[in-house]
């Protein structure tokens, strides 16, 4: 009788030995199962955040080039010109305003900055941007105090916009080839009409 309850006791600590080792060996996994997910955390660096793309500027002109005594300050790419017309309506063109400056002969002051619009569209299709351009113009215009006036005395088709809340400033599109190039200047001074129109010259012979 002695025997039996020796044999209950043998019994209960194996099973209590069992028992405690299926709890270490299943704590041992969990442990290095939480270890391994809290390394992932920590080395799994979050991915930065995409730069936003710059726009490519592509011109004729490059900042600080000397174009007919005049230097190009600034550049930037938009979608409107003569900062009044939306051109997003068009398709496959690229438009750049260029800022160019020059200092005034015998004179102290500044002359107000020459603004040309470059215009680039698809190969071959020069009159068809042109046309579109002037489409835009024309849709967008308010007859009251704009006015376009077509003419045929520079490059391929031309023609001046006029804005009486500007009346000091004029505006004019040029086709030359494949490319439209728009001239906002000052009226007020003479001889920079004369620039403009040597700088269309020089044009013309570089993208004849």
């Amino acid at each position: 009788m002695k025997k039996l309850p020796l044999f209950i006791i043998i019994v209960i600590a194996l099973s209590l030995f069992a028992a405690a080792d299926y709890y270490l060996n299943n704590l041992d996994g969990q442990v290095l199962l939480d270890l391994k997910e809290q390394i992932t955390e920590v080395t799994a660096a979050p991915e930065p955040p995409e730069a936003p793309e710059t726009p490519v500027i592509t011109s004729r002109f490059m900042i600080d080039q000397d174009v007919e005594g005049y230097q190009v300050i600034n550049q930037l790419q938009t979608r409107q010109i003569f900062e009044s017309t939306d051109l997003s309506n068009i398709n496959n063109i690229t438009i750049t305003r260029n800022e160019f400056i020059k200092r005034a002969e015998q004179e102290e002051e500044t002359l107000p900055p020459l603004f040309i619009y470059e215009i680039r569209g698809p190969a071959s299709q020069g009159s068809l941007t042109y046309l579109n351009v002037k489409l835009q113009l024309i849709a967008q215009i308010n007859t009251v105090t704009k006015t376009l006036n077509e003419t045929s005395e520079f490059g391929q088709n031309s023609f001046f916009f006029n804005d009486k809340n500007y009346e000091n400033t004029a505006f004019l599109l040029v086709q030359i080839h494949d490319n439209l190039f728009g001239f906002q200047y000052d009226k007020g001074k003479t001889t920079v009409y004369d620039d403009v129109k040597r700088i269309i010259q020089s044009l013309m012979s570089q993208l004849s």
